[in-house]
């Protein structure tokens, strides 16, 4: 992942940045469970294994929104696991 810290520094001013961002409530957010009820920490990656669709689907589960500042780098995570899944 990229640091995001890196970009608003890159490109936004202190001015700037400061008028968009203020305190407020605490947001909840979904989180995938194992199957012993531990909280899995990062991507789940399932595909189709029966019926029409076998081998043409590929499922990305307990996808954080990472917003701008790591969307490549999940999409390069995205493509390796298809080539892998789908011999591409």
């Amino acid at each position: 992942m990229l640091n995001g810290s890196y970009y608003k520094k890159k490109y936004s001013s202190k001015k700037i940045f400061s008028f968009f961002v203020f305190r407020g409530p605490s947001g909840v957010r979904a989180q995938a469970l194992s199957a012993d009820g531990n909280l899995v920490e990062d991507f789940v990656f399932e595909t189709v294994n029966t019926g029409d669709l076998k081998n043409r689907i590929l499922h990305v589960r307990n996808a954080p929104s990472p917003a701008a500042t790591s969307s490549l780098p999940i999409a390069d995570m995205v493509v390796a696991k298809a080539k892998e899944c789908f011999n591409l």
